[in-house]
């Protein structure tokens, strides 16, 4: 059973995504990724601790939320009369992009459990790169394919004997990766495991005197994203 739509005491959170899924063009939305943040939290409550338990459900159940939310709007709301967009924009990343990506990284990601990627920002930073490589009009393998290219946007450790064999070579596609984004800035830390522990981080550096973060060359305002690499 999908979670509710619309958390308690929240606003219309899947309706929020929903909208973008279905007029964005890949552009960066910090009310749709702090929608889809509000979604996991709503299958992902926490306990009594305040601990998050993440679930390898979590992504089949907010997809799902989607689906039953947009029929609802499509029935309620003029300007998904035509919602074509967004329920192609979901089922190509929950059912095509994700896997995909799983599949194209099987041998980085071989320790990552179901789920383990599958998190807020991820989702959401699939879902840009899909919507700005293409439509519903055009063959989902190729959208997939060049979203699948655009996400994969940061090169970390390479091999020493690469490094310093005095030759110039661009990365191979499989040493491209996505890092999993805990924090970006507009929407805040991401739902799970590490969202208290990234919260009170960046709390605590928003309250660090002017003089000692210059001394430490980091600017807070400057501070795009925060991500851990899979």
């Amino acid at each position: 059973m999908p979670p509710p739509a619309k958390p308690p005491g929240s606003r219309d959170a899947a309706a929020v995504v929903l909208g973008y899924l279905n007029f964005s063009s890949g552009a960066f939305d910090a009310a749709a990724w702090r929608g889809m943040n509000d979604l996991y939290a709503a299958a992902e409550p926490a306990d009594d601790t305040g601990a998050v338990r993440e679930s390898a459900d979590t992504p089949g159940l907010v997809a799902a939320a989607l689906v039953a939310r947009l029929a609802e709007l499509e029935t309620s709301e003029p300007a998904f009369r035509d919602a074509t967009q967004a329920r192609w924009a979901i089922d190509a990343t929950f059912t095509d992009l994700l896997p995909a990506y799983r599949r194209f990284h099987a041998d980085l990601l071989e320790h990552q459990p179901p789920g383990g990627i599958e998190r807020p920002f991820f989702v959401m930073a699939a879902i840009r790169a899909l919507l700005a490589e293409g439509s519903p009009d055009d063959e989902q393998t190729t959208v997939v394919a060049r979203a699948l290219d655009r996400l994969d946007d940061y090169v970390g450790w390479r091999p020493l004997t690469v490094l310093e064999n005095g030759n110039l070579s661009s990365p191979y596609p499989h040493e491209r990766v996505r890092p999993i984004p805990l924090y970006v800035a507009g929407a805040g830390a991401a739902h799970g495991r590490y969202r208290r522990l990234v919260a009170g981080a960046i709390s605590i550096l928003g309250e660090v005197p002017v003089e000692l973060l210059r001394q430490a060359d980091f600017d807070l305002d400057a501070l795009e994203e925060l991500a851990i690499d899979p």
